[in-house]
């Protein structure tokens, strides 16, 4: 008789419960006394006080300018920031961006004694820079009073928590190319009175703001600008402009793959006769469009632009994608499978677009708002976007709107991370493209291979991305190479060969739509999320792949090996609240021996775009605690701990935020231990909310998921033990249908 299949377990949440928070350890003693802080600031400000008197009038609405304050690297933590100085200095908070730099002096306690050294450290340490709003009239009174002998009032004295104070100059804003016509300004707020100043700043440039297709984004606002070069550099002398560049155009949907694909004959495919396994399931592609008749109408309802112009090669593109979701990577000679689910084609680019409009990102993106405004997706792909690499210090409007869209948790978002992996990358140009920093979705870069001697395709984008969300791209698939490419349906139900990882982000959420289909509703976007990076094969490095290839076949997620068990959580946390959340060792395993723990925890948030150093608005401290009868003193209260998450190991310690893994909304890394070292072993997880870098008293909830594996090589039944032992707790998730899962 066969076994039963060993389906994914779940129902993990109902082994969390709610626990008191631990006591915390005390800060360490602020780098400069009082006394120290208020000369060396003091000093700052005077000189950024006389910058700002000598500014021209138009460039400082109100007479209102803006400043940076660079955090000491010891106070980047959400307690460290110096929101009272703000507030009694009567500066506004902007936004922020990461910034790197040697502090002039570091203190620490003498051991065993009240005592404080002072000491120098030459090394460049990752810290905030943080921009604040003020009247040049206040700036120059502030200065003064902070090198007058007055006293300073309590919360005037987080000055010590100050490395730097400066005027926000022009050319940190202007990051515009030369022979530049249309440009991107990006303002630090909405406020009236600055949109108004802008637009008197630029009458007598002879800009044209174009204001009908304006985007914000949190606190920031996009405005596209048109006009000559050197009056668009002048736009970096506004006071309010965060930054000016060039307006990246969109990725080229070009007919042309990326790499040199085998010619080869095209084959008649045999396609399905039924519709989609699930027709209530419906996923959104936003791309090139579709041709007026094709093969896959029966599971997909294309909507082109009203009144638009197609491009061919751009409809070639759209067709390919929306096969690549419904039917992944086919076999020309075999029959295909049923779809999983119906596709919604929305058309955002058109033949005007690609050849009058130097702004057709704004168009595309009002586009794809549009549908989004009026109709709900739990499932989307998207394989374009603008043709710009990440940048460390800013976000682009393309991230945060989608990061804002997916913020609930209600929707997965797979996006191609772009084909300039094969550029420059000393230059940065090889990087991950916007939007695929996004840290609420799923990028996707592009494996050369299906086969077990896989590579990352040499067009793929590299990583890393921007912290929080170092992990980039998050995982790859199958996108297609020179010896074994893509195979798509072409409208005339004919083979077609390409490939991109324009193919690899809907193959990737096929992958998650087959199981959803499989287990329905009781495995949430977010979980599945956390599924295809669990189950990803780490072959090769982080920066190339990320967390690696994705399964190949549904089997590998939803079903469990030999000597293993996987138990799917999901949940809400609730702010400053500690969940422990136990790790399933069942009671009668061997005592000698080693059991590997593999643990995913992805969450969604709400996000700041004008705070890129402190984007996302909720953290997780995730506490591992292997053996709860131990503790490290008889004192303690909590079980000791040992570390599981950590920094990422692919990028230089001096560039990371000794904070930044707490931030970053997927988690994932094992851990061997001795089975005789384990008692009742549980993560502790503790939902950190910020806003701005600033400690939030109250933030909604926000939801998780968790999959953890443990294995043990000497026990083959781990699953059944497992299920034994937590018969009351835990599940096995039922198909809700019957798919092919091994093919």
């Amino acid at each position: 008789m066969a076994a039963s299949p060993r389906f994914l377990i779940g129902f993990g949440e109902r082994l969390t419960e709610p626990i008191d928070a631990p006591s915390g350890n005390p800060g360490g003693p602020p780098p400069y006394t009082v006394e120290q802080a208020r000369i060396r600031i003091g000093t700052m400000a005077q000189s950024a006080a006389a910058d700002a008197d000598l500014l021209d009038e138009r460039a400082c609405p109100d007479d209102r300018t803006v400043a940076a304050v660079t955090l000491h690297p010891s106070f980047l933590s959400k307690s460290g920031f110096p929101q009272a100085l703000l507030d009694t200095g009567g500066f506004r908070h902007l936004g922020s961006r990461p910034s790197m730099v040697v502090p002039e002096q570091l203190a620490r306690r003498v051991r065993d004694s009240d005592e404080i050294e002072y000491f120098h450290h030459g090394e460049a340490r990752p810290t905030t820079e943080v921009f604040v709003a003020t009247t040049r009239m206040h700036l120059s009174a502030w200065s003064a009073y902070l090198t007058s002998n007055e006293p300073l009032q309590r919360n005037e004295e987080q000055v010590v928590r100050l490395e730097q104070f400066a005027l926000n100059t022009a050319a940190e804003r202007d990051r515009l190319i030369p022979g530049t016509t249309a440009a991107e300004i990006v303002l630090h707020c909405a406020d009236p009175d600055i949109i108004m100043g802008l637009y008197a700043f630029c009458e007598p440039l002879d800009i044209q703001l174009l204001m009908s297709r304006r985007l914000d984004a949190g606190s920031l606002v996009f405005i596209p600008a048109k006009g000559e070069y050197e009056a668009l550099q002048q736009l970096a002398q506004y006071s309010f402009t965060r930054v000016v560049r060039a307006v990246p155009s969109m990725r080229r949907l070009l007919n042309t793959p990326p790499e040199p694909i085998r010619a080869s004959g095209s084959t008649a495919v045999e396609l399905p006769t039924e519709g989609p396994t699930n027709p209530e399931l419906r996923v959104a592609v936003f791309d090139g469009g579709l041709p007026d008749t094709t093969v896959l109408s029966p599971w997909v309802t294309s909507y082109p632009i009203e009144n638009g112009h197609p491009v061919d090669a751009y409809i070639a593109h759209g067709h390919d994608v929306t096969s690549a979701l419904l039917f992944g990577s086919i076999d020309p000679d075999q029959p295909l499978e049923r779809p999983y689910a119906h596709v919604d084609h929305y058309q955002v680019l058109d033949a005007e677009s690609d050849q009058d409009d130097p702004f057709e990102l704004y168009s595309v993106l009002a586009r794809i708002e549009s549908v989004l405004m009026q109709r709900s997706y739990d499932f989307v792909s998207i394989s374009l976007g603008p043709d710009l690499p990440i940048e460390d210090d800013e976000v682009h409007a393309w991230t945060a709107f989608w990061d804002t869209q997916l913020a609930s948790g209600d929707a997965l978002l797979t996006i191609a991370v772009g084909n300039n992996g094969d550029r420059d990358v000393a230059s940065g140009n090889a990087r991950v493209q916007v939007p695929s920093d996004s840290v609420n979705a799923l990028a996707i870069g592009a494996a050369n291979s299906t086969g077990p001697t896989w590579r990352r395709a040499k067009y793929s984008a590299l990583g890393p991305g921007r912290a929080p969300g170092v992990v980039k791209p998050d995982v790859v698939a199958f996108g297609g190479s020179t010896p074994e490419p893509f195979i798509c349906v072409g409208p005339e139900g004919l083979s077609t060969s390409t490939c991109g990882t324009s193919f690899a982000s809907p193959l990737a959420l096929r992958t998650a739509l087959g199981v959803r289909t499989l287990f329905g509703d009781r495995v949430s976007p977010l979980a599945l999320k956390a599924l295809l990076v669990h189950t990803a094969d780490p072959a090769h490095p982080l920066l190339e792949v990320g967390r690696g290839r994705i399964a190949q076949v549904l089997a590998e997620v939803a079903l469990c090996g030999d000597g293993e068990a996987r138990i799917l959580y999901q949940g809400e946390l609730t702010a400053k609240k500690y969940l422990r959340a136990q790790v399933p060792i069942p009671a009668d395993l061997p005592t000698s021996g080693t059991i590997k723990i593999t643990a995913t925890v992805a969450y969604s948030t709400e996000v700041d775009p004008a705070d890129p150093g402190n984007y996302t608005r909720s953290g997780l401290d995730i506490t591992f605690r292997p053996n709860r009868s131990k503790f490290s003193s008889p004192e303690s209260t909590q079980p000791q701990t040992d570390s599981f998450f950590k920094q990422h190991e692919h990028q230089p310690e001096r560039e990371l935020r000794r904070d930044a893994h707490k931030w970053d909304t997927v988690m994932h890394a094992n851990k061997s231990k001795r089975i005789s070292s384990l008692d009742n072993p549980a993560f502790d997880i503790h939902f950190v909310a910020r806003s701005a870098g600033k400690d939030l008293v109250t933030q909604p909830k926000i939801r998780y998921a968790m999959v953890i594996t443990v294995a043990c090589a000497k026990v083959n039944d781990m699953y059944d033990r497992v299920l034994r032992t937590y018969s009351t707790q835990l599940q096995a998730l039922q198909p809700v249908v019957t798919i092919p899962i091994t093919t």
